[in-house]
């Protein structure tokens, strides 16, 4: 794998978005708190509302399950992001220009690792596929950026700018009956039969699908994704877009 980037502006006349990878060191409760709270704001949205999901949850299970107000939730999702990150997993998380030295207002957050499936990859012979372990986007940007273009900001700084092959192919779980699956889908992305699993809320237990852009013949690169998610949202290809370096950005 390359070296990922440090950071990524998105920028056009309307708007300015900036995408930057956290460091282990910038893991503190703060930070875990605010990963809780777009679990929540996010989750809630997606998985307790009949419009987006076929068999919602009760109100509130899924703040229950996040509390970003518990000690112990935030400690142990502080603990798990520094293990995942300890194991070459990246979180990137959306922000603004002038929040993004922190991240701690975040608009969105990223995770991604490395997929090693073959026995190459796991020798190290061969570049592994990625695996997208969590976009989430807080639906309290919508009042700031127009319609898709934080989560579409991060699944471009993955497939572009984390330091994976563009020739290798992506790969994520998905909540079966999620209206977010549509998305997916116009990206290259189809669901893989026999692939189910059981994301856990409370005592509730959500299915989910694989769903991966390795499809035999009409398999789609991480290449096409970049390029499928750039005809649809501009501003990721204007000349204004690319890489940064962190120290570049304004501080608070």
């Amino acid at each position: 794998m390359a070296h990922p980037a440090e950071a990524v502006r998105y920028a056009d006349a309307h708007e300015s978005l900036v995408v930057r990878r956290l460091r282990t060191e910038e893991v503190t409760s703060a930070m875990a708190v605010r990963i809780l709270e777009m679990l929540v704001s996010s989750y809630t949205e997606q998985l307790e509302d009949s419009a987006h999901m076929e068999s919602p949850l009760p109100a509130g299970t899924v703040r229950e399950h996040f509390d970003p107000f518990d000690p112990h939730k935030v400690a142990d999702q502080q603990q798990r992001m520094k293990i995942s990150m300890a194991r070459e997993g990246q979180y990137w998380l959306a922000t603004t220009d002038t929040d993004a030295r922190d991240g701690v207002q975040s608009l969105g957050f990223l995770k991604v690792t490395p997929s090693k499936a073959t026995v190459w990859q796991k020798l190290g012979l061969d570049d592994p596929h990625l695996y997208g372990a969590s976009l989430v986007v807080d639906p309290h940007a919508r009042k700031l950026y127009r319609a898709n273009h934080v989560g579409a900001a991060l699944a471009h700084t993955a497939v572009s700018h984390a330091g994976f092959d563009p020739e290798k192919v992506a790969a994520l779980h998905a909540f079966k009956g999620s209206s977010v699956n549509e998305w997916f889908s116009r990206l290259g992305f189809r669901e893989q039969d026999g692939t189910q699993e059981s994301f856990v809320v409370g005592t509730h237990r959500i299915e989910q699908v694989l769903m991966s852009t390795e499809r035999g013949e009409e398999t789609v690169t991480l290449a096409g994704i970049r390029t499928a998610l750039e005809t649809r949202h501009p501003i990721l290809a204007s000349p204004t877009s690319g890489p940064i370096r962190l120290d570049s950005l304004p501080l608070l």
